[in-house]
Parts: structure tokens; C-alpha cells; sequence
């Protein structure tokens, strides 16, 4: 995600990359990636079909 003054983009990491070699401070990286199940997830018992269309 880039930020600068009051307009926030996401932007892919190539090009987030090539922002933070300018000014790292405009960059704001989210890392986080959990494949955990939560305990008390309603749908948690409920899998998501591969061929479903939105």
C-alpha cells in the first residue's frame, strides 16, 4: 500500500518495492498471512466449491 497526504493506493509489491527505494516512510507493508482456523468461525465447516463464479 502506498501513502502520500491523504491518498492511499495498493499497488503490487514490484512497484511498492521501487517506492520504498525512494522514501520507505510512504510504504506501508502488510504481512500478514495465516491459513489458521478460527475457533469460532460459523462457516468454518463449510468449504468453498473450486468452481464457483462470483
Amino acid at each position: 500500500m502506498f501513502a502520500k497526504g491523504d491518498n492511499t493506493e495498493l499497488v503490487p509489491k514490484v512497484i511498492a518495492d521501487k517506492i520504498a527505494e525512494r522514501d520507505a516512510s510512504l510504504v506501508v507493508r502488510v504481512n500478514k498471512t495465516s491459513n489458521e482456523i478460527d475457533a469460532d468461525d460459523p462457516y468454518a465447516a463449510f468449504q468453498i466449491p473450486d468452481d464457483l463464479m462470483w
